[in-house]
């Protein structure tokens, strides 16, 4: 990274360290994963809020849900942020679904702030502009927008919406004024409709301050069209090497370079890993979905661990369920994914 760059080196640097700092952290984690016990507080909880999207991702299962099927109420999200930061969690992703379709939101954000638990928002960014006035005011740390494209027809393709209304909503979160202005990052999903022009979307954010964090395509064979994958591992070597060089000249990319080296491998040899990588995420990072159900993380290979509507987190971390989850995620026995919430989260710490 440039030494001049006004960008991190990550999205993670936007989020706090660990109480215990950084190279205490990188200990307790390593002596976690070789004595198959937790010694260290979560990072990183996903908190998924509803299933309902206002978005038509041909990628994803929440496309166009409407109903609110599972959803907890407020008092019950509260409870469920009081257990987080007893745990000892540093922060909280509230995600989706599209997280801005419930009314509360700004509420649960709130509610998180005064817990000392860093609040986070993954949006698809279409209800932005609509409700800037209670973000603004709710003490958001850090917000990520998916998006995909900055060429409305290439947008269009994946998303299933027009994009106007969410690089708008993006400029409503830049005009706030400090000190309420969260952190910004947009995320982009790598895919056949935009591995030739990834360069010109980093471009179109870093010229607004903005850093963009890229993502693998994941093809589940559930329910997605695998024309979405892209085809030319060329092409997307070529497009890789081409977002190195923007980071190394401090032009936005905010992912790892050890992470943008595996995306190739990743996408066109069975889901390759790393030599010697550890998934850190049965340790790092929680995943609870609507129903309140508990992961160390989103996959659906994986067992729950239990539900919150019928156990306390602290008791679900210690139960034998999780730590069953923890040894198979250490051994990669799961549908093995190379998310930014488990890869670039474990890269950080080894």
């Amino acid at each position: 990274m440039a030494e001049t760059s006004p960008f991190p080196d990550t999205f993670l640097d936007y989020i706090p360290d660990p109480p215990m700092g950084k190279a205490a952290y990188r200990v307790a984690l390593e002596r976690s994963f070789e004595k198959d016990e937790a010694e260290v507080h979560p990072v990183y909880a996903l908190l998924k809020v509803t299933n309902r999207c206002s978005s038509q991702c041909i990628y994803c299962a929440h496309a166009g849900v409407t109903e609110s099927k599972d959803e907890a109420s407020t008092e019950t999200l509260m409870d469920v942020l009081d257990q987080l930061a007893e745990v000892g969690a540093v922060s909280v992703n509230f995600t989706g679904g599209e997280p801005l379709q419930r009314k509360d939101l700004p509420d649960l954000v709130r509610h998180a702030r005064s817990r000392g638990l860093f609040p986070i928002l993954l949006t698809n960014g279409l209800l932005l502009r609509r409700r800037i006035d209670e973000l603004r005011e709710c003490g958001l740390g850090f917000v990520i927008i998916s998006v995909d494209s900055v060429r409305p027809e290439a947008y269009q393709a994946t998303r299933g919406v027009p994009l106007e209304p969410v690089l708008d909503g993006v400029e409503a979160l830049r005009e706030l004024a400090e000190p309420r202005r969260p952190a910004i990052t947009v995320t982009v999903v790598v895919n056949s409709y935009n591995v030739n022009h990834l360069d010109e979307i980093v471009s179109y954010f870093g010229n607004r301050g903005i850093g963009v964090k890229l993502c693998p395509y994941h093809h589940h064979g559930r329910w997605e069209d695998d024309t979405t994958s892209p085809q030319d591992p060329e092409a997307y070597r070529a497009a890789v090497q081409r977002l190195k060089a923007m980071k190394d000249a401090g032009l936005g990319v905010v992912n790892s370079h050890a992470y943008l080296d595996n995306f190739v491998p990743f996408t066109f040899e069975r889901r390759s890993l790393p030599e010697g990588y550890r998934c850190y995420c049965g340790y790092t990072t929680l995943y609870i979905d609507p129903a309140l159900n508990v992961r160390s993380c989103w996959s659906q290979g994986l067992p729950v661990a239990g539900s919150l509507h019928k156990s306390r987190l602290r008791e679900l971390l210690q139960s034998p369920r999780i730590k069953a989850m923890r040894k198979r995620i250490r051994k990669l026995d799961c549908e093995r994914c190379w998310l930014l919430c488990t890869g670039e989260i474990s890269l950080r710490w080894q």
